[in-house]
């Protein structure tokens, strides 16, 4: 538990994997606020995580983001590896980036070209760290 607070002050989300590299779960820091105790563990903590493929356009996870009852940040993973974290600032920020960028009457159609792996805020080697950083036994 010690390390989660450092982590999760450089990190949005820090992702938990198994002894194997399997993704357990994730811990923000509302998880953390939850359970603020003294003794409280790692295993504690940890939610189920929602994920994501890199390959996902931008315009599902948004839709996932609404029906998954206020889900803001996703792991976004393929075939077991782990990519990095998307969270709602990233398609925030790439929505009025896109609309800056794409001429109005193109919108529609251009949209469909924006994927998650083109927003995500965390790169495959800063998620990579953290998470052999949070490794938990079975």
């Amino acid at each position: 538990m010690d390390i989660l607070v450092p982590l999760l002050q450089e990190y949005k989300l820090v992702v938990v994997l198994d002894s194997e590299h399997k993704l357990v779960g994730k811990v923000d820091a509302t998880d953390l606020l939850k359970v603020m105790v003294p003794d409280a563990t790692t295993e504690n903590l940890v939610q189920k995580a929602s994920v994501i493929g890199p390959d996902e356009r931008v315009i599902h996870l948004r839709r996932r983001m609404l029906d998954e009852g206020g889900v803001t940040k996703f792991v976004v993973t393929d075939n077991g590896s782990i990519f990095g974290i998307v969270t709602e600032t990233d398609v925030a920020r790439a929505m009025r980036d896109f609309r800056r960028r794409v001429d109005g009457k193109h919108q529609d159609n251009q949209i469909k070209n924006l994927f998650v792996r083109d927003i995500m805020t965390a790169p495959a080697s800063h998620s990579k760290t953290v998470c052999r950083s949070l490794s938990l036994s079975n």
